[in-house]
Order: C-alpha cells, then structure tokens, then sequence
C-alpha cells in the first residue's frame, strides 16, 4: 500500500522538455501558415500586374487602331517618314511601373500580289 500512497502523490504536469517540444511544433505550424500567406500575397500581386499589362497593351493597340493609317509610324522606326507615335514610354498604372515599347513595321501580303509586283501602284 505504501507503494500506491507514494504514486498518488507525485504531480501529473509538463516537464521543461514537453513545454520546448510543445513551443517548438506551434512555432513550426505558425511559420508554415505565414509563408503561405506570404506565397499566396506576392501570388495575387503578380496576377494584378499581369491583368493591370493586358489591359495597358489594349489600350494602347486601340489608340493605334484609331490613328489614320499615314499617322502609323513611330519616331524612330523603320517607318519613313517618321511619325509621332512614341517608341518607347514609361507608365505607371496601379502604383506599378510598366515600359511600353511599340514597334510598328509595314509587311507586304505575298498572297495579293505586291511582291511580285502585279498590282500597278
């Protein structure tokens, strides 16, 4: 009986190294969720940015479509004589920096005749 009075009293508890292992696991799982988080935030931010390029080079292929056809050539093209279409720009769109580079190049359509020269200009 002495046997079983002692078990009784003796503490059930956490020792030190329960409570590290216990710290150490939490601080694992808390690491795991903030990097997910963080994947998942730079992940939008570049979905942003690539919607924020589509709509840019849009805009600009419509303010091109709008021009009169003698207006399309760039500055400094290939385009003679040259036009006022800006080669290169740098905007900012959703606190975003993009560079718009526009290049513009007359292409001649084998299929109508010109290269060979069978249309008489």
């Amino acid at each position: 009986m002495e046997g079983t009075i002692q078990r009784a009293n003796i503490k059930a508890g956490f020792t030190l190294i329960e409570v590290m292992i216990d710290i150490l696991v939490v601080a694992m799982v808390s690491a795991a969720v903030l990097a997910a988080y963080s994947a998942s935030f730079k992940s939008m931010e570049l979905a942003r940015a690539k919607i924020t390029s589509v709509a840019l080079a849009n805009e600009k292929m419509e303010e091109l479509r709008n021009l009169p056809y003698d207006s399309l050539a760039t500055e400094t093209g290939a385009i003679y004589p040259p036009g006022d279409v800006l080669d290169n720009e740098e905007l900012v769109r959703h606190g975003i920096r993009f560079n718009v580079h526009i290049v513009i190049n007359y292409i001649d359509d084998s299929y109508d005749g010109n290269v060979d020269g069978t249309i008489p200009l």
